[in-house]
């Protein structure tokens, strides 16, 4: 449960004993499109880089009343008409990723268009990451997105370990409307949300920090797929406001902070901070005042 704490700056004075912890490499930002995302066919820093197979398009397009990213998939691309080295089916997950080293107490975001055709035809668009452990390996792929594999069964899922597990709606659900998916990491849990609705916890394990955060759409058009699965349909997704943020934000400025203590840095008198339960990264008996 988020609590909310006004930190009328020019009066007040905060406590706070934390933990330590580097947080120089934390990459914050939330991307709302209002022009064309950086690609890139391999990985390199600050750029959208190609996961699995490229999709069609990953780029700004106006879209239901705004800038917004459009994320397609074209029957081009499907496994008959790939290249021989990626006929396989792990390819027909067609998207993007971008690099992070975002710790405990972070969160990754995106919004999702889900279209009234949705509900009848087979689309399929998901919020992905690569965790890392302890060791500086990987130890798990979280996935929130919504699925119509066959054409008539759509759901919301989520993807934990080695398996997808199907979630109920979220409240007020209906098709030709936007949803905010969520995935945080906290001090216990994975935690996953719709519409600001937890949906789905699992234990956090090994997982230490976010990776790079990766949008995902599906490309049907395989042989191998079951007969009520193959289809061959180009579509597009739209996607807004991708990012990845941390439990700490300046509501007054609709800013988010890696620690309590560059939020109060950056905040001026009467700002606002809100904070989310937990244990912060902060030198030991940091005195905050301003």
């Amino acid at each position: 449960m988020i609590q909310r704490f006004a930190l009328f700056l020019f009066l007040a004075m905060l406590a706070v004993i934390m933990l330590p912890a580097d947080t120089s490499a934390q990459i914050m930002f939330i991307d709302t499109f209002d022009a064309s995302p950086t690609l890139s066919p391999t990985q390199a820093p600050g750029v959208w880089y190609t996961d699995r197979y490229a999709p069609a398009a990953f780029e700004m397009a106006a879209f239901n009343g705004g800038n917004r990213l459009k994320h397609s998939i074209s029957t081009a691309d499907n496994a008959v008409n790939r290249p021989a080295s990626y006929v396989s089916s792990f390819y027909n997950t067609q998207g993007r990723k971008f690099d992070l080293n975002n710790p405990i107490g972070t969160a990754l975001t995106a919004d999702l268009y889900i279209g009234a055709d949705w509900q009848t035809n087979h689309r399929r668009a998901d919020l992905w990451a690569t965790m890392g452990d302890s060791i500086g390996g990987i130890s798990e792929y979280p996935i929130i997105g919504f699925a119509n594999m066959t054409g008539t069964s759509p759901t919301w899922r989520v993807w934990v370990v080695d398996a997808w597990v199907n979630i109920p709606e979220p409240t007020g659900f209906a098709y030709g409307a936007w949803y905010t998916l969520k995935i945080e990491l906290t001090n216990t849990e994975m935690r996953y949300f719709i519409n600001g609705q937890l949906v789905y916890s699992s234990p956090k394990g090994d997982n230490r920090t976010f990776q790079n955060v990766i949008i995902q759409a599906y490309n049907f058009g395989d042989p191998a797929l079951a007969d009520d699965q193959e289809v061959y349909e180009s579509y597009d997704v739209y996607w807004d406001n991708i990012g990845a943020t941390s439990f700490i934000k300046n509501l007054t400025q609709n800013t988010y902070h890696p620690t309590l203590q560059t939020a109060v840095d950056a905040a001026a008198a009467a700002d606002v901070i809100e904070l989310a339960a937990g244990t912060w990264p902060m030198p030991v008996n940091t005195n905050i005042t301003k």
